[in-house]
């Protein structure tokens, strides 16, 4: 059976630094699970296009580049996807240590 979770991923500073991200998992196979990112106009498996994302203005296109560092180094050392699989319906988490705020919505 397949379950899907719609999860964004915010600058604990400024949430309007986010990611949005689609995870279908299959309960019965842990291995079978895709992963979609949305750019703002459409989901796109396994890829994330962060020009599309990325404020015009020099001054937020740095602090946008800075939180997707933190969520890059989150996926990278942490252990981003096994982390949010945890977070229930309608709940959010903060990762303090990356400064980002998770939230999740069964869809």
């Amino acid at each position: 059976m397949k379950e899907t979770y719609e999860y964004t991923i915010e600058d604990q500073e400024n949430n309007q630094y986010n990611i949005k991200c689609k995870v279908e998992y299959n309960t019965n196979n842990e291995y079978d699970t895709n992963y979609y990112f949305y750019d703002g106009s459409k989901w796109l498996k396994d890829f994330i296009d962060l020009h599309k994302l990325s404020p015009d203005n020099e001054e937020e296109t740095k602090e946008f580049e800075d939180f997707i560092t933190r969520v890059h180094d989150y996926m990278v050392h942490g252990n981003i996807w096994q982390d949010i699989k945890e977070i229930k319906d309608n709940e959010e988490e903060t990762k303090e240590s990356y400064k980002l705020v998770i939230k999740s919505k069964k869809i």
